[in-house]
């Protein structure tokens, strides 16, 4: 590892910007689609299904009360025979939902049946809110990152790995056809928390610390970061296996495990890189 660190590193630089152009055209492409409670809509959830109903069965239930645009989702839970049904769609629904509702229970012979349900008024506030938060958030994080580190590029470069862990979630998320909700901007606003502290522990060893190369010191601090992601991504994959039906959290673990698989990328291979150029063309003292 020491040997790539010192001698190829600026080959490694390539990745993270290929993977950002990648990323990047997934989003301009495909785009991500609002969730029901940042675009309005209706949530249906069906528990304790002795029996798998297909997908095309429960689409012809919504289509016969004239649902046709909906998402559905049928999940075993793990240590019990029954399914949940999980089934999303933005049509409004209210003229028919008794029907729907009582229409789904009994043909799918279903235990409890809960619903909720959030305008579209109400979803477009939430999603201005939503924006709002991520931009404070990274206004606040590039202030900080300023006053701590004095240097305007290593903070630039800082900053520009973090935007680039956020980017790169987002288009993840659009390519496993994930919807953007107040859940997944949660996941986004801890994915930016977590690179922070990733990238200040990188440059923090390479900057302020002294003793060795600077190639030694981020070695050092890569081993530490990589135990730390590791220790996590584990700990989100257990997550992602045991609320296998639950949307939410699912929703949340699998956004943080995107966030984190760029953050190795875009921490260790960009934002290392530019640092140990920098270093080289002696633009920084280490």
């Amino acid at each position: 590892m020491d040997g790539v660190l010192k001698y190829d590193y600026k080959k490694f630089l390539l990745i993270p910007i290929l993977f950002l152009a990648f990323s990047s055209s997934i989003l301009v492409l495909k785009g991500i689609e609002l969730g029901i409670d940042l675009a309005g809509g209706t949530l249906i959830q069906l528990e304790g299904l002795k029996e798998k109903p297909s997908e095309s069965e429960i689409e012809g239930i919504l289509a016969s009360h004239g649902v046709k645009s909906s998402q559905i989702r049928v999940v075993g839970k793990i240590g019990s025979p029954t399914y949940t049904v999980v089934i999303l769609t933005k049509e409004d629904i209210s003229e028919v939902e008794t029907e729907l509702i009582s229409s789904l229970e009994n043909k799918l012979k279903a235990e409890e049946v809960s619903t909720s349900g959030v305008g579209a008024e109400i979803g477009e506030y939430f999603f201005s809110q939503g924006k709002k938060a991520i931009v404070l958030a990274v206004s606040f994080m590039a202030l900080v990152i300023f006053i701590l580190f004095r240097y305007p590029v290593i903070s630039m470069s800082m900053i520009l790995a973090v935007l680039m862990d956020g980017i790169d979630a987002l288009g993840l998320m659009a390519l496993a056809g994930m919807e953007l909700s107040l859940s997944s901007i949660a996941a986004l606003l801890m994915v930016i928390g977590y690179s922070v502290d990733s990238n200040i522990l990188l440059t923090t060893s390479v900057i302020k610390r002294r003793g060795g190369k600077p190639q030694d010191r981020v070695v050092k601090a890569m081993r530490t970061g990589l135990k730390m992601t590791t220790t996590t991504l584990i700990a989100l994959l257990v997550l992602l296996f045991l609320f296998q039906g639950e949307r939410i959290i699912s929703g949340i673990a699998t956004v943080l495990l995107f966030g984190l698989v760029s953050d190795l990328i875009n921490t260790w291979l960009f934002n290392a890189g530019v640092i140990l150029f920098l270093v080289e063309r002696r633009w920084i003292k280490a």
